[in-house]
């Protein structure tokens, strides 16, 4: 398996979510309710991402740095199925996930499936992605319940026919859009 390649300019378009919750308030520094904000922001994610784990028998979530559990801050994957996933890096300005005074200012997602070359070697291929600022975190979580829904339901129909997900001769190849 190759790499996973991090999202282009993810810096500059963090410091460009940053600079834009700066000019909202004229301030050179975020101010209390800014972080306040984005505290409850990051908060809103996490409750939300682990509901969508717990409704569903067919989903995990991973959370933990970049380079040590999976491709981003928080993936989902199918329970038992390591071929798709949804992953969702968090984007800061000034430091990085070991800080745990750390204030998210974006979020970077992806669709993601496991692709074959020809010659055996695999890679992750995006079939949907795009950014959120902090303020649209429902939006992230609406695009995550969505991918969640899909893959639930495609498990639920390979229980049906008494296939497991590896033994599946097609994988729904929308698994990934929004």
């Amino acid at each position: 398996m190759t790499p996973r390649q991090p999202f282009r300019d993810s810096w500059r378009d963090a410091q460009v979510s940053l600079r834009r919750l700066l000019n909202m308030s004229g301030a050179d520094e975020l101010s209390a309710e800014d972080e306040a904000r984005l505290v409850r922001n990051m908060a809103s994610l996490i409750d939300g991402l682990k509901k969508i784990a717990r409704r569903s028998e067919h989903i995990e979530l991973w959370t933990g740095p970049e380079d040590s559990l999976g491709a981003g801050s928080f993936d989902l994957y199918p329970v038992g199925d390591r071929r798709i996933r949804f992953v969702i890096e968090e984007q800061y300005v000034g430091t990085d996930w070991t800080d745990p005074d750390r204030r998210a200012v974006a979020w970077n997602w992806r669709a993601e499936r496991l692709a074959t070359r020809r010659d055996g070697t695999s890679r992750w291929e995006a079939t949907a992605g795009g950014r959120v600022e902090s303020d649209n975190v429902t939006q992230l979580l609406q695009r995550a319940g969505d991918w969640a829904r899909r893959v639930n339901q495609t498990a639920q129909w390979t229980d049906s026919l008494g296939r497991t997900p590896s033994t599946s001769r097609s994988q729904t190849p929308e698994l990934g859009r929004p």
